[in-house]
């Protein structure tokens, strides 16, 4: 379930958690419960905005983005410490911060963050698209490590219409 930091609080507004917000990602479980589904909360775009391969908004910048996205964290796992339709928090989507031990610290931290407040789920931690990204651990034993793979771009992006195959 692809999350937008946006859904929960506001830019001139952080730490303020959205009614709102709260409010769909409760329907979403519920749906899900209904469905016999298990959820992947995926944060898509943290503060400052979507990043990935070739795009990069300002979080590995910006202290404040980094520490209101743990902070999101945080909030959702104390909140759904024990609901069993989440099956895992996905941290970052496709992190790209200009080192790759920039994002190993961080995941470690957010990590350990969450795991003050909920020890059940699983956590998803990519590897990241830094110039030198490698394998890592970080200090927890359940963790899913996932890697995006996009090479040869024309092989995976195949059907895409955007580039006149699909």
């Amino acid at each position: 379930l692809n999350l937008w930091y946006k859904l929960f609080e506001e830019p001139t507004n952080p730490y303020v958690y959205k009614p709102e917000g709260w409010q769909w990602l409760e329907q979403t479980i519920q749906w899900a419960r209904d469905a016999g589904v298990g959820l992947n909360l995926t944060m898509q775009a943290p503060p400052g905005g979507f990043q990935g391969p070739g795009s990069n908004t300002g979080f590995w910048t910006t202290q404040s983005h980094q520490d209101r996205l743990k902070a999101l964290w945080v909030a959702i796992a104390s909140r759904y410490r024990n609901e069993p339709a989440i099956v895992a928090y996905d941290i970052l989507n496709e992190p790209n911060p200009a080192t790759d031990a920039a994002w190993r610290t961080y995941a470690a931290a957010v990590a350990k963050a969450i795991r003050a407040v909920d020890p059940n789920h699983l956590l998803i931690v990519e590897q990241s698209f830094a110039p030198d990204a490698g394998p890592f651990l970080i200090p927890d034993s359940n963790v899913l490590y996932e890697f995006h793979v996009y090479d040869p771009w024309t092989y995976a992006s195949q059907l895409s219409p955007k580039y006149g195959n699909g």
